[in-house]
């Protein structure tokens, strides 16, 4: 079974070619998708005293953005879930830092974003049937975030 919570993940061999999820310093969860948005800032408008008809545009506040990772779960696949739905249920009050990291075929790491003042936004709980012939479904979690870079 899986170990998370740990400085290493996962002992799982489909670690490699994923993105690991790291809260607050500490390996999360691993994902086999994962989804950024766009960085996006609000545009403002204002006119001055010179040209009252004519409008300055000016650039406003970053916009949250949204980071969605999707996992397949398979039979006892839930160890590194329950952080997470954790952190859901505590609301949009528990924010957090963290990072995101895509890892290669021999589990190095490609890239890295770190973000800021992260909470939970979306959580899709699939529906699970132990008894068919393919006992998987997808989990996809969705965080928002104020603040993100590359690393």
């Amino acid at each position: 079974m899986s170990t998370y919570g740990s400085a290493k993940p996962d002992a799982n061999p489909e670690l490699a070619n994923c993105f690991v999820l790291e809260l607050d310093r500490i390996k999360i969860a691993a994902f086999e998708k994962c989804k950024i948005g766009d960085k996006e800032w609000s545009v403002g408008q204002t006119r001055t005293g010179l040209d009252a008809l004519e409008l300055q545009t000016f650039s406003g506040l970053q916009k949250p953005t949204t980071i969605r990772f999707e996992k397949t779960l398979r039979a006892g696949g839930f160890s590194d879930l329950k952080q997470l739905v954790d952190w859901w249920n505590n609301g949009s009050k528990d924010r957090r830092g963290g990072s995101v990291t895509l890892l290669d075929r021999d589990g190095q790491d490609v890239w890295t974003i770190v973000f800021e003042n992260a909470w939970v936004s979306k959580c899709e709980v699939p529906e699970l049937d132990a008894r068919g012939e393919n006992p998987e479904a997808t989990f996809v979690f969705e965080i928002s975030i104020s603040k993100w870079n590359f690393a």
